[in-house]
């Protein structure tokens, strides 16, 4: 099912895959972005990132991000990710050769992709057959993201005849790690067959509901969807009651339910984005029935500035008193002993207090496990951004 007005872009390339009917809305259809403060975010470091590849140095990151009205939480939040693309590109940029483009857009017919970053490394005598792709994230969703990958492969190929590898790198900033894979241009090529054959020529019917319907634009009117959150609901009001522990095999398959759920409740925490959203443009108060209204009650928490507070509590708290009301968070500590190390011995400091404070007790570590869906990946190679 293919119309002249779809068309196909890389970054929802991993969406599609799971499900192709994502690509092909109804005319007229309502489709819905989700609210995500993150995407603010996320655009700054990339303009960031733009800038340092480009520019091959540390520029002025507030006069970058200023034009982007961050809050002074999301610019905390922006610089250690900014700092982290260029930990990277020092390192690892050099194999991106000359004639790096950042922010390359690539279209096929109906396909397109922006590439954060593009080059084509070749010496003077022969023509170059290996192209490189590096996509920034500031996020990490649960998606698989080696459809996005391959679709810019794809459209490399397309471009440029004779490529015949492409390496791809996905930067993780917010977990400071990379994902390289080189491609040959027959793994691409069959990825190409296969998305022609399950998105492009959709058959109209077929619908792959699970947890990526939460980033779907189509969330509120698919079928497929309304149907997976009718079911899902009612097996969760089928649920035994308090203190029973049902069986997993009451969930079959148990992982299929899981992911209903789990999308479930990001349809429930996207709907609330929406009405605060709603609430805030009426001027904070929603009128309703039975006189009650929805409104933007103000409220307020305090923060205690520590070495403000100290000389104040020191001499009526004993030290044990003290402890027990002060927090020492790991990151900040980490990141505040890092800064005060030299240039290539950051990563040594840091090893070396955390292991002054395991020999001294001062370290309590908790064990916990997170239940997530975990997916075979294709064999990549991981590395971790140095300090």
């Amino acid at each position: 099912m293919t119309t002249e007005q779809t068309t196909y872009r890389g970054s929802a390339a991993p969406l599609n895959c799971a499900c192709p009917a994502s690509a092909h809305p109804e005319p007229g259809e309502v489709l819905i972005d989700s609210l995500n403060p993150a995407a603010t975010v996320g655009s700054a470091v990339h303009a960031v990132a733009r800038v340092m590849v480009d520019e091959n140095m540390v520029p002025d990151i507030d006069a970058i991000l200023q034009p982007f009205g961050l809050t002074p939480a999301q610019t905390s939040e922006a610089y250690p990710l900014s700092f982290a693309a260029w930990d990277f590109w020092k390192t690892s940029g050099a194999a991106f050769g000359g004639g790096v483009e950042t922010e390359y857009e690539l279209r096929a017919g109906a396909l397109s992709a922006h590439l954060d970053v593009f080059s084509m490394p070749f010496n003077d005598e022969d023509e170059p057959d290996l192209a490189y792709v590096l996509d920034w994230k500031t996020t990490r969703l649960d998606l698989d993201y080696t459809a996005q990958l391959l679709f810019y492969a794809w459209l490399v190929v397309l471009r440029f005849p004779k490529i015949k590898r492409v390496k791809t790198v996905i930067v993780f900033l917010r977990d400071r790690t990379a994902n390289i894979k080189e491609w040959s241009r027959e793994q691409i090529m069959d990825f190409a067959s296969e998305f022609e054959q399950r998105v492009m020529r959709w058959d109209g019917r077929s619908y792959t509901p699970g947890g990526h319907c939460a980033y779907c634009r189509r969330f509120a009117n698919c079928p497929a969807h309304a149907a997976m959150v009718r079911h899902t609901v009612d097996s969760l009001i089928e649920l035994p009651g308090p203190g029973v522990v049902p069986s997993v095999f009451d969930f079959t398959p148990a992982i299929e339910m899981y992911q209903r759920a789990t999308a479930v409740a990001k349809l429930v925490d996207t709907f609330k984005e929406h009405v605060r959203s709603a609430v805030e443009h009426a001027g904070g108060e929603l009128p309703g029935a039975n006189g009650q209204n929805l409104k933007l009650v103000p409220s307020s928490r305090d923060k205690i500035n520590a070495a403000l507070a100290w000389p104040v509590l020191s001499p009526v708290l004993s030290r044990e008193e003290m402890a027990e009301c002060t927090e020492i968070r790991k990151g900040d500590m980490l990141k505040a002993i890092a800064a005060h190390a030299p240039r290539g011995q950051k990563a040594a400091a840091k090893d070396a207090i955390m292991a002054d404070l395991k020999a001294r007790g001062a370290v309590e570590t908790t064990e916990f496990t997170v239940l997530r869906v975990v997916q075979s990946k294709p064999e990549t190679k991981e590395i971790t951004i140095g300090d």
